[in-house]
């Protein structure tokens, strides 16, 4: 089973209709919470000591979630915040030596 995306991509779905693969949902979330009030879902992200800097664990999680709440008639908004002193800050990158 597969579904097309606006940029004629294929995203391949399992019998659920979730996708596979690097898409595939993470179960277990680590970096993120998520509390629903009312139809008001409040998505904070949970890595203080690093600012909130993103990370492949945290945009897999926030794939999830934003995923799941898509498809969730009882959420009609998503708000992004996060714990500790930063919302969030862009990831280091070290440069590789040649």
């Amino acid at each position: 089973m597969s579904a097309k995306n606006s940029v004629n991509s294929t995203v391949e779905l399992d019998a659920t209709g979730l996708p596979r693969g690097f898409l595939q949902p993470v179960e277990d979330r680590r970096t993120i919470d998520l509390n629903i009030v009312d139809d008001i879902g409040i998505i904070k992200l949970n890595r203080p000591a690093k600012l909130n800097a993103f990370d492949e664990r945290m945009i897999r999680e926030l794939r999830t979630v934003i995923w799941r709440a898509n498809f969730d008639d009882s959420i009609r908004v998503l708000i992004i915040t996060g714990v500790g002193r930063a919302v969030l800050r862009r990831p280091r990158y070290q440069r590789a030596r040649l």
